[in-house]
């Protein structure tokens, strides 16, 4: 069964455009509303949000969206996550929302509740980047069974085994780790992605590729999608203009 995020997805890379996803903290009492930071991200021209969950260790993540994710946690965000989720889903109803989280959050509630908390907030699509393979079909499964996408991280040094399976199995779009290491403002863009996107679409890959960690300049954006990428995926350079105060350089 095709999912609504996964058919949308399909849709825009059949359409030839190219995807703008941005991520949104949630709870993080120093960005403000966050429906409102939702509606400037649309309006803007984010196609989907992902809205992150926050979680203590986010060992994936940089300075910026780990001390983001610290402050919501001091104001009880992962309690509020859901009712943020529902927030931004009343505002924006044709909005693409995904949600990120790390997978010791999901396990520490359980996958069938966590997938049934997103479902009844309004998400269209979940990312756990460190969910282990072991894991990651139960919580296929659930998000699934729930109407929800589940999406697959790549990693950098994924080998010819691992990208063939990801071409094959992966749903709605693949976040492509476009740096080796963690989230965060980096200068110049990896030529090795290039590589990653090439073996995916040799293996069949039929969904959107998108590439996502440091990428902070519209010239290293640029020449992401001249490497074949479908889409970028902007994090920390958005969260760092909202806390200067604007998110327009960062769309």
């Amino acid at each position: 069964m095709e999912l609504r995020f996964d058919i949308r997805m399909r849709e825009m890379l059949q359409n030839g455009r190219k995807i703008l996803i941005c991520y949104l903290p949630l709870g993080d009492p120093a960005l403000g509303d966050r429906v409102e930071r939702a509606k400037q991200l649309i309006e803007l021209g984010a196609d989907v949000l992902e809205l992150g969950i926050p979680y203590r260790d986010p060992v994936l993540d940089g300075r910026v969206v780990a001390d983001s994710m610290h402050r919501a946690l001091e104001q009880g965000g992962v309690d509020h996550a859901s009712r943020d989720i529902a927030d931004i889903r009343s505002a924006l109803p044709h909005a693409n929302l995904q949600a990120m989280t790390y997978w010791e959050h999901i396990e520490e509630i359980g996958v069938t509740s966590f997938a049934d908390r997103l479902a009844r907030a309004g998400a269209d699509a979940a990312l756990s980047p460190n969910t282990p393979v072991t894991q990651a079909p139960a919580l296929r499964d659930a998000l699934e069974e729930n109407g929800l996408v589940s999406l697959d991280f790549v990693p950098y040094e994924s080998n010819e085994d691992e990208l063939a399976r990801y071409a094959q199995e992966a749903k709605g779009y693949a976040f492509l780790q476009a740096v080796n290491g963690k989230t965060g403002a980096a200068h110049g863009a990896s030529e090795h992605v290039g590589d990653t996107i090439a073996t995916l679409k040799r293996h069949g890959a039929s969904i959107p590729l998108c590439a996502g960690f440091g990428i902070s300049r519209h010239e290293d954006a640029a020449r992401y999608i001249e490497m074949g990428a479908d889409g970028i995926i902007i994090g920390s350079a958005v969260v760092s203009a909202m806390l200067e105060g604007g998110v327009s350089r960062a769309s």
